[in-house]
């Protein structure tokens, strides 16, 4: 490729190091990161053996992206850049912000200058400004690549929103994807019967306080001596006294996992986590909470206890859950 001042290396081993992906210049446009990678001269003088291994990186931008040429006598299509490139940065990489190389480092604004060596005269070519620099582009590369059936990764468009995002921020677009799965599972959950009773289940299991009595029903026996109670009116816990601490809710349901007050299995009217009753000692009251159950909690006189919120009873009061066969009353030892 001498027309473009180009060649294409082959190596004699593999070299151990990742295949390089490339980007067209459809990719690129004005102030775009860009790194330059190469082995200047000068940095190898100072940097002693280990420069003979380790690259030089420059960083900069595209400061312009020349047309295609013409008659205007440049045999490629060249990109301006800033970053500062040197002598022995020729045929090295220039990489864009997402690792893929959109060019080859070529040339740099240099002129000529008389300088003084020993006895005579010779011309050193110096810097005629900073920061320009140019590259031929990957669009150049690529189509020799395919004469020569070399395989390469190539992309001809530029990262969408989510690709920038995730090159700044990867930890944020991880949790904006678990959190927008989550929110479609729950979604497509919540749409379904079955998904909402699992979601109401889920939701009422987390909430459940710490087990404090036995997952059967007590035997009948002597009744507590504690301040207030909760009392079995009908069904199984009928003439059976529960204690109430102050503050401390007691979930009443079929599912041990999920209450303290555990009813039998063969009680169909009833939901695995039902209702729960708390004692206020401040106002000496209690509180009724039904926790979304399928047959619902009412009150004795046949009011209906609405989901999710609380009704306060006073000593003395009863309700049932689901059907006046399972009913309890609440008041004082």
């Amino acid at each position: 490729m001498r027309d473009k001042d180009l060649a294409i290396l082959r190596l004699d081993r593999p070299s151990g190091r990742p295949d390089a992906s490339f980007a067209t210049v459809r990719t690129i446009e004005r102030r775009d990161p860009v790194t330059a990678v190469g082995f200047p001269g000068a940095a190898d003088e100072m940097g002693g053996i280990a420069a003979i291994t380790e690259a030089t990186m420059t960083a900069g931008i595209v400061s312009r992206v020349l047309p295609p040429p013409e008659n205007s006598g440049r045999a490629a299509q060249l990109v301006q850049i800033s970053a500062a490139i040197n002598p022995g940065n020729s045929g090295g990489p220039l990489f864009d912000a997402y690792g893929r190389v959109i060019g080859v480092n070529t040339s740099k604004a240099l002129i000529p200058v008389p300088a003084v060596e020993g006895n005579g005269i010779t011309l050193q070519r110096v810097p005629s400004g900073e920061g320009i620099g140019w590259a031929v582009v990957s669009d150049e590369i690529l189509p020799f690549l395919d004469r020569l059936g070399i395989e390469y990764e190539g992309s001809t468009s530029r990262p969408g929103a989510l690709m920038r995002l995730w090159h700044r921020e990867p930890l944020m677009v991880t949790v904006l994807v678990l959190l927008s799965l989550l929110t479609m599972t729950a979604i497509a959950v919540a749409t379904t019967r079955r998904g909402r009773i699992l979601v109401k289940e889920g939701l009422t299991r987390g909430f459940a306080p710490s087990r404090m009595l036995p997952r059967e029903p007590p035997p009948r026996g002597p009744e507590s001596t504690g301040k207030a109670v909760l009392r079995g009116i009908r069904g199984p816990y009928a003439g059976i006294s529960i204690p109430l601490a102050n503050g401390q809710p007691v979930a009443i349901g079929r599912d041990p996992a999920m209450v303290q007050l555990v009813l039998p299995r063969d009680q169909p009217g009833v939901s695995k986590r039902h209702a729960t009753v708390a004692y206020d000692a401040d106002s000496e009251s209690f509180r009724l909470e039904d926790c979304w159950s399928s047959n619902g909690t009412f009150l004795t006189g046949g009011a209906r206890v609405t989901p999710g919120q609380v009704r306060i009873l006073k000593p003395g009061d009863g309700f049932y859950l689901g059907a006046p066969e399972v009913s309890f009353e609440v008041g004082p030892e």
